[in-house]
C-alpha cells in the first residue's frame, strides 16, 4: 500500500523553494555583465580609446540590472499553471501583456536608476542606448520566457510521470491483492469440489462393508486436506515435484477403493522445480474416473517436461473406444483454467484430446521462466 506522507517533514521556506531559480538568475546576470564588459573593453582597446575598466563595469552593471530582477519573475510566470493551462489565444495575450509590462519596467529602471548612475538626465539616457541593445533585450526576453515555459512543461511532465508511477504502483498492489484473494477463493472452491468427491468414495467403501479400508482412506484424506490447507497467499504456487507428491497421496487414496488402479510417472528433471498452483493436478486426476472405461482397470500416465519455453504437464488415461467428451467442462476444469490465468496470465492453456483409446489433458504454462523458488 502507499506509504502515508510524513507529517513531521518541515515545509520548505520561500528561499528554499526558489534558491535554484535565484541562484541561476545571479549566474545568468553575472555572465551577461561579463560578456558585455569584455566586449566593451575589447572594442575600446581596438579603437585606441582611453577607457576605465571600473567605469565600464559600473555602467554595464547598472545598465543590465533589470536582468537581475526580471528573469525570476518571467520564469515563474511562464512556468505557472496560469500560463500553461491557458488556451493558445490566451497565452498569446498574456505573453503580450507581460512583454509590455516588462519593457515598461525596463524604461522606468533605466530612467530612474541607470541614468542616474550614468550621470545623465532621464530622457538623455535612452538616446545612449542603441537599437542593437534594444533588439538584444527583446532577444533576452524571448529566451528567458521560453526557458520558463520549458521548465514549466518539464515540471508538469515529471509530475504526470510521478503520478502515473504512483497510480501504476497502487494498481499493481491492488491487482496482486485481488489475484491473491481470487486464488484463495478458487482454491477453496476446488477443495470443496474434491471433498465432495472424496466423501462419495468413502460412502462407497462403507456400503461395501470395507470398514478397514474406509478408515485407511479417512486417514489419507486427512493428510490430503492438511496439504491442501497448509498453503497461504505467499506459497500459493509450489514446485511440480511437490504437486506430484500430492498427486501420489490422492491416487493412493483412490487405490484403496480401486486396488487395480495403475499409475505411471514420467517427470523430466528439468520440470521438477518449475512452479504450479497448489493442488492443480487434482481435478485433472479426478477426470480419470469420469472418462475411464472402468475405474477398477484404469491406467493413468502423469508426465511433465519443458519444451519451447513452456512447462507441459500431461495427465492421460485409458478410455472407451467411443469418443470421450472433449468439449464440455466440469467445474474442476473450469476452476483449473481460472487458477492458471490468475497466476500465469493468458499465456497458459488447458487442452483435451482423445488419441485412440487414450484420453489426455495437457496443461501448458510458461514454466521455463517461472521457477518455484522465484
Amino acid at each position: 500500500m502507499q506509504g502515508t506522507p510524513n507529517m513531521e517533514q518541515p515545509i520548505p521556506t520561500w528561499w528554499g523553494r526558489n534558491s535554484s531559480l535565484l541562484g541561476g538568475t545571479l549566474v545568468f546576470w553575472l555572465a551577461l555583465v561579463l560578456v558585455y564588459v569584455t566586449a566593451a573593453i575589447v572594442d575600446a582597446s581596438r579603437a585606441g580609446r582611453e577607457f576605465s575598466e571600473l567605469e565600464i563595469l559600473r555602467n554595464f552593471t547598472a545598465g543590465l540590472g533589470q536582468w537581475l530582477i526580471l528573469p525570476p519573475l518571467l520564469v515563474r510566470f511562464f512556468a505557472s499553471p496560469t500560463f500553461l493551462d491557458a488556451s493558445l489565444g490566451n497565452r498569446t495575450l498574456l505573453a503580450a501583456v507581460v512583454f509590455t509590462a516588462s519593457f515598461a519596467g525596463i524604461f522606468f529602471y533605466i530612467g530612474l536608476f541607470a541614468s542616474w548612475v550614468w550621470g545623465g538626465q532621464w530622457f538623455s539616457a535612452f538616446t545612449e542606448i542603441s537599437l542593437l541593445n534594444w533588439i538584444g533585450d527583446i532577444f533576452l526576453f524571448v529566451i528567458i520566457s521560453l526557458g520558463g515555459y520549458l521548465m514549466g512543461t518539464q515540471r508538469r511532465a515529471r509530475e504526470v510521470e510521478r503520478t502515473t508511477m504512483q497510480l501504476e504502483h497502487a494498481l499493481v498492489e491492488q491487482k496482486a491483492d485481488l489475484n491473491a484473494r481470487e486464488a484463495e477463493f478458487l482454491r477453496g472452491r476446488l477443495g470443496s469440489h474434491f471433498v465432495m468427491n472424496a466423501l462419495s468414495n468413502l460412502v462407497g467403501l462403507m456400503r461395501l462393508d470395507r470398514v478397514e479400508q474406509a478408515e485407511e482412506a479417512t486417514i489419507l484424506l486427512s493428510d490430503i486436506l492438511r496439504s491442501m490447507t497448509g498453503g497461504s497467499r505467499v506459497d500459493e504456487c509450489i514446485s511440480l515435484e511437490q504437486s506430484v507428491e500430492d498427486a501420489r497421496k490422492y491416487l493412493a487414496f483412490q487405490q484403496i477403493r480401486y486396488p487395480d488402479l495403475k499409475v505411471d510417472y514420467d517427470i523430466a528433471p528439468a520440470a521438477a522445480d518449475k512452479s504450479l498452483p497448489r493442488q492443480l493436478l487434482q481435478p485433472l486426476l479426478e477426470n480419470v474416473f469420469k472418462h475411464g472405461p472402468n475405474a477398477q482397470s484404469a491406467v493413468i500416465r502423469l508426465s511433465a517436461f519443458v519444451a519451447g519455453g513452456m512447462l507441459r504437464v500431461s495427465v492421460s488415461n485409458n478410455c472407451e473406444e467411443k469418443p470421450a467428451d472433449t468439449t464440455s467442462e466440469g467445474e474442476g476444469l473450469k476452476l483449473t483454467k481460472l487458477r492458471l490465468e490468475n497466476v500465469f496470465g493468458p499465456d497458459c492453456s488447458v487442452e483435451r484430446q482423445q488419441v485412440d483409446q487414450w484420453y489426455e489433458v495437457v496443461v501448458s504454462v510458461p514454466g521455463a521462466v517461472r521457477d518455484a523458488a522465484s
